[in-house]
């Protein structure tokens, strides 16, 4: 499955929000590739966690570490360009 770029997903979500806003029926294929889309980005996994000490340290302009395990509190990172 391919990935969609960001103006290709607009694309197509403004499409089917436009059908169904007009009582029409959108494509099949429009439908089945925004649910491509999704079902993609819901089976992500985190690459890292960011304790939200680190997290305010970035805010801030600072370098932190990124941990491959989640310790407690910990904010998941997801890398959506894959």
């Amino acid at each position: 499955m391919d990935k969609l770029t960001k103006s290709e997903t607009q694309i197509l979500i403004d499409y089917v929000k436009g059908m169904i806003q007009d009582n029409k029926e959108p494509e099949k294929k429009a439908v089945i590739a925004l649910c491509n889309e999704l079902e993609r980005i819901n089976n992500l996994r985190p690459f890292g966690y960011l304790s939200v000490t680190a997290a305010v340290c970035l805010r801030r302009g600072g370098k932190t570490i990124i941990t491959p395990e989640n310790n407690g509190n910990c904010i998941p990172l997801y890398r959506l360009d894959k």
